[in-house]
């Protein structure tokens, strides 16, 4: 067994930021099949979701949300970590 004791906060965080755009780019169909399908749904409003403006808002701010969480947890692991021990994984 081998041991995790610390995560490099700045890879991880990268690691998750590329997550997070990812799934920035996933939640767009996702909203706008969402907002088509809803009964309160207008006809002009879903074209927001079409704005390139609007889908960098959202992949920029899924993206920005990934590196911030990321970063956390990596660094609270690693706090984490140093009083547990880590955990312990079969390579």
């Amino acid at each position: 067994m081998q041991t995790v004791k610390s995560f490099g906060v700045v890879s991880v965080a990268k690691t998750f930021a590329i997550i997070g755009a990812i799934f920035g780019v996933l939640a767009i169909p996702t909203a706008w099949i969402t907002e088509r399908t809803s009964s309160a749904a207008s006809d002009w409003s879903w074209q927001v979701y079409l704005n390139p403006l609007h889908l960098l808002i959202i992949i920029g701010t899924a993206a920005v949300l990934g590196f911030f969480y990321g970063a956390i947890g990596a660094a609270v692991y690693n706090l984490v970590a140093r009083w547990s021990g880590g955990i312990q994984i079969e390579l």
